[in-house]
């Protein structure tokens, strides 16, 4: 029993969200470091640390810690890519899941060596600028990485469609630049989610570029680089920070990921036949030079048909104001089929300049005989 009586912890009063204690607060706030101290010295869990927060505590936990030396907060940050796929060029957005991770030294936190965090901890947070029909948001840990500095760790996932801008005028040949974009205006949210937002003034913390080695590499790839119709060719990243006129910072931080077209499937698809086309409307020198129509009508159906690649191109690209690469060679090769048509009519054919020459003449006297009509009337 005196055991039991030395181990006995205070009698616990248990709200909604909030614990309370029938001590004193007065008392409970000048007990409360050597409590915690006599309860690690007596090897008590530290899991009974979160019974000794009193109502006040929580609350002030939901605000951002305080550095030692004064200032703005320096949170660390890291970026983790899981997948980037489907990218689409037509409606010109890509599929990502990335992940940010966030260290922050917390004083309130030294010491902490329990599995469970009070649930009102602040912690902090950014949103994905440029993502299009929502974002799903994951919220995977957030830990006490080192509890000799109250040091914490937040890993948040973000899986959505992004908006990609193209520049096609090299289409397909052309290289891209895939940017997610994760903004903060010193986002935060809690540990049990209830509570978050923004400052619409001031700034509360700064993201930096992760500074320790121990803790990972600024970008971990967990993720093998392919693309489905791409090829991954680098990444870069740039962290700026835009102080506003309305008197809030706010932190961007950009990740470019630069891709190349696989333009395999575009030669397979179109050029190649526009060269099998080309070839064949060669072989319209066998029929007969007296068969002038049936060398036209074969000429005129290579023509269509070449003609009609330009609608495959158009199925994988917007509609833009001006012709990409593989439209000018399409159009070029119309042009040339063209020019064959004409050059072969006109002379390789002994009877088409004859026949173009009496063809005019007899327009220009069935136009006179009109007028002519016209005149007796």
């Amino acid at each position: 029993m005196a055991n039991a009586t030395e181990l006995e912890e205070p009698t616990l009063a248990f709200s909604d969200s909030s614990v309370t204690t029938s001590a004193a607060s007065s008392g409970a706030r000048q007990s409360r470091g050597a409590s915690r101290q006599q309860s690690h010295d007596e090897g008590i869990p530290r899991l009974a640390q979160r019974r000794y927060l009193q109502d006040e505590d929580v609350e002030s936990l939901s605000l951002p810690p305080v550095p030692a030396g004064g200032g703005v907060l320096e949170v660390d940050f890291r970026l983790t890519v899981f997948h980037i796929g489907k990218v689409d060029t037509r409606e010109q957005t890509s599929a990502i899941k990335m992940g940010m991770v966030f260290y922050w030294n917390d004083p309130r936190m030294v010491g902490w060596t329990s599995p469970i965090l009070p649930g009102t901890l602040w912690g902090p947070e950014a949103s994905l600028r440029n993502a299009i029909g929502g974002v799903s948001v994951e919220y995977e840990q957030f830990v006490v990485a080192d509890p000799v500095q109250g040091r914490l760790k937040r890993i948040i996932n973000y899986e959505a469609l992004v908006i990609t801008p193209m520049d096609l005028r090299l289409f397909p040949f052309d290289v891209q630049c895939l940017t997610p974009e994760f903004v903060s205006i010193s986002h935060w949210r809690q540990l049990d989610l209830q509570r978050g937002g923004s400052l619409s003034r001031g700034q509360s913390y700064r993201l930096i570029p992760l500074r320790r080695k121990s803790e990972g590499e600024f970008i971990m790839m967990f993720w093998n680089g392919a693309i489905n119709e791409w090829d991954l060719h680098s990444y870069s990243t740039q962290v700026l920070q835009k102080p506003s006129p309305a008197g809030f910072t706010m932190t961007l931080v950009q990740v470019r990921f630069h891709i190349i077209r696989a333009y395999t499937y575009y030669l397979v698809k179109t050029v190649v036949p526009l060269i099998v086309l080309t070839v064949a409307s060669h072989l319209v020198i066998l029929i007969p030079p007296s068969d002038i129509a049936d060398r036209l009508a074969c000429a005129f159906t290579i023509f269509v048909a070449n003609f009609a690649l330009l609608y495959v191109v158009g199925e994988h690209v917007p509609r833009v104001d001006f012709l990409t690469k593989i439209d000018r060679i399409v159009f070029l090769t119309l042009f040339m089929l063209l020019w064959f048509v004409v050059s072969w009519w006109c002379c390789l054919c002994p009877y088409g300049i004859r026949v173009l020459f009496l063809i005019l003449l007899r327009r220009r006297r069935a136009a006179r005989a009109c007028a002519a009509a016209v005149d007796v009337d």
